[in-house]
């Protein structure tokens, strides 16, 4: 990228421990966004509880995991 593109939109994509939601939320704040977290309750993504998401999916993941073993 330029100069002088704009961003609109960027994604992460989310691999790791606990902490990894911590990073996501850090910056986040730092750059004074929100963001869509398809794997909360909400789908957006919680400050208060930033692992939140992922420990949905993991449960999820292992749910169907275990039903194909």
């Amino acid at each position: 990228m330029g100069n002088r593109e704009e961003v609109r939109g960027f994604a992460f994509h989310v691999r790791g421990g606990d902490l990894a939601g911590c990073v996501v939320a850090d910056i986040l704040r730092h750059l004074g966004l929100r963001a869509f977290d398809p794997s909360s309750e909400t789908g957006m993504f919680y400050f208060g509880d930033p692992a939140s998401g992922l420990t949905r999916w993991r449960e999820y993941r292992d749910s169907i995991v275990d039903k194909t073993s």
